[in-house]
């Protein structure tokens, strides 16, 4: 069900549309279809809050989950790509980049029980190895003039469409 603005016979603007799973998205809407800024319920609870292009998140987003996980970062075609923060709810913390909903690339975890932040190189969500702060304080020199630099741009395992594995816990704790 759709309660908002139309535009030529189509859900244009913002508008309210309900599932019947109690799925909710409030939000904008383009040519019928999610686009722009918008809030999206899930039945069972999960939250996605940001930026909406042709029904899948793309752009910056935060997503929480019912047992307080969360995803603040960046989003394409539905999946975490480009540089964001997951953190678990017990408080444990992976800041880095992300590729296809998954970690990839330079990236820091922060442990609970050190209370300390390790560096490391992720592929495909897996972690290929971690960084001493001797070769990370040389990376750091030669990344700062990188374009893709969270610094410049002011702006464990996880697998895509929001399933979670924690590459930490021999668990796997699927969504």
């Amino acid at each position: 069900m759709y309660e908002g603005e139309y535009k030529e016979g189509k859900k244009c603007g913002k508008g309210i549309f309900k599932w019947v799973d109690n799925s909710v998205y409030e939000g904008e809407f383009y040519n019928n279809n999610i686009n722009g800024k918008g809030k999206y319920v899930w039945g069972d609870k999960r939250i996605y809050e940001g930026d909406w292009v042709n029904n899948k998140m793309e752009g910056q987003g935060t997503f929480i989950w019912p047992d307080n996980r969360k995803y603040i970062g960046e989003y394409k075609d539905d999946k975490k790509d480009g540089y964001g923060t997951f953190e678990w709810s017990d408080g444990r913390k992976y800041e880095g980049y992300w590729k296809n909903g998954k970690q990839n690339g330079k990236g820091k975890f922060y442990n609970i029980n050190t209370q300390k932040w390790k560096s490391g190189i992720w592929i495909e969500g897996k972690r290929e190895k971690w960084i001493d702060e001797d070769e990370e304080n040389n990376n750091n020199n030669d990344n700062d003039n990188r374009n893709d630099n969270p610094k410049n741009n002011e702006k464990n395992e996880i697998n895509d469409n929001n399933k979670i594995f924690d590459f930490n816990d021999n668990n796997n704790n699927n969504e």
